[in-house]
């Protein structure tokens, strides 16, 4: 079996939110033999967040052969093409070892903040992913 490991975004135990203790978890996560690290997508939180493909980008070069992983990346809500634009950096940074998990979300609060009706997200990105989805296999 292999596993991967999300990295710490809030701050949970008073270490606060820095390179530090990112870079601290990616060290301990090589050294216990996982084989990815994983970051969420969120724009608000109850509490101090780090960015995902922020910190993602920080970590990459060093994780060595580490898969870097989104749990769901959000192209409703920070754009599709914008969202591909920075996946596609960081797959080149780490010499192509971006896996992108992309879906609605599930934050009502992060939707209220961009403007975007919640309950449409499953509809809005399910056209979203199928216009794009078909334009890629022409």
């Amino acid at each position: 079996m292999e596993a991967g490991v999300h990295l710490p975004q809030i701050d949970i135990g008073g270490e606060g939110l820095t390179a530090t203790r990112l870079l601290r978890v990616v060290q301990q996560a090589r050294i216990c033999g996982f084989v990815a690290m994983s970051a969420n997508d969120h724009f608000r939180f109850p509490r101090p967040w780090l960015d995902g493909l922020a910190a993602l980008s920080l970590v990459a070069p060093h994780t060595g052969g580490m898969e870097l992983t989104t749990s769901v990346a959000l192209p409703l809500l920070r754009g599709p093409l914008p969202l591909a634009s920075a996946l596609v950096a960081l797959a080149q940074l780490s010499n192509g070892r971006v896996v992108a998990g992309v879906g609605p979300g599930s934050s009502r609060a992060d939707y209220d903040l961009a403007g975007v009706e919640f309950e449409d997200r499953w509809k809005r990105f399910d056209r979203s992913v199928r216009r794009r989805t078909a334009r890629h296999r022409r």
